[in-house]
């Protein structure tokens, strides 16, 4: 019942379903022999659209779940010691007592996590250039490829996670196509298990916990998108998941804006979408888990 919720709340109160219920709310209203509500209505709509569209107010949606995701995460870089001496204390950060580059510490020796989950973020069905079989969408890629990068600095198991899609049960699950994606990469298979029956974040972590704790592994790498790591995190906290978060796929642009970004773009609204579905993914779990 649960996941029914969430799923009206995504559809309904998330763009662009919401400017759906509002321009319908103007019509019936118009109906009501109250014209001016419907004029409200489609200026309201239209204005928020525009907004959304653009980059800088994209940005500004983003740039709070960005943020914390970079103070918070290990960068990927810290993870290769062969360009100099150091110790890494378990938050990921490192001592530069000795920054010389007369040799290196073997990464191994340095492990401070024991696996690495790769968290979903979608799929495309039966796409011809994965000869037929489903294919990660975009965000899923950049999280799939910067696991697999990590994996060559650590050589460490690799967890997918992600289950079918909601309502089609022939459909692939999301971990089986990570798995599928990375191995195509390079991973060998025998380095990757797959979580396959979650239907969300809190249940991706939920299942890694219990493979984690039937392997006998007890802290992770968390691989998964800049925006979404706050709610994978607060996730694991909940669940009492050690994790250490790797974060990828930054949108926040930084380099300066032009008159095109004030133009609408089909890429910001998608975006700024993203965001608004984090905020309303926090809110949601901390009221019903």
């Amino acid at each position: 019942m649960t996941l029914v919720i969430s799923r009206l709340f995504n559809y309904f109160f998330l763009p662009p379903g919401i400017f759906v219920v509002i321009l319908v709310g103007g019509i019936i209203f118009y109906f009501l022999k109250r014209p001016r509500v419907l004029i409200l209505t489609a200026i309201t709509s239209a204005s928020m659209i525009y907004l959304l569209s653009t980059e800088p107010v994209r940005d500004l949606l983003l740039l709070p779940l960005e943020n914390y995701a970079e103070e918070s995460s290990v960068s990927y870089y810290e993870l290769n010691f062969s360009e100099f001496q150091g110790e890494r204390d378990i938050t990921g950060d490192v001592n530069f007592s000795d920054t010389c580059c007369s040799g290196y510490e073997d990464p191994s020796s340095t492990k401070v996590s024991d696996c690495i989950v790769l968290l979903g973020g979608g799929i495309y069905e039966k796409s011809p250039d994965y000869r037929g079989n489903a294919s990660p969408y975009p965000d899923a890629v950049k999280r799939a490829v910067y696991a697999y990068l990590v994996y060559k600095r650590t050589e460490l198991p690799v967890i997918t996670a992600g289950g079918k899609r909601a309502g089609l049960e022939s459909s692939t699950p999301e971990g089986e196509a990570l798995k599928y994606l990375l191995i195509r990469l390079g991973v060998p298979e025998d380095k990757i298990m797959s979580e396959t029956s979650s239907r969300n974040t809190y249940e991706n972590i939920k299942n890694v916990k219990d493979l984690m704790f039937a392997n006998g592994w007890k802290r992770a790498y968390i691989v998964t998108s800049a925006y979404h790591m706050k709610r994978a995190l607060w996730v694991c906290k909940r669940l009492g998941v050690d994790a250490i978060p790797i974060s990828t796929d930054f949108k926040v642009e930084r380099g300066g804006y032009t008159i095109e970004s004030f133009l609408p773009g089909s890429l910001a609204f998608i975006d700024s979408k993203k965001a608004l579905h984090e905020y309303l993914g926090l809110f949601y779990y901390r009221i019903v888990y």
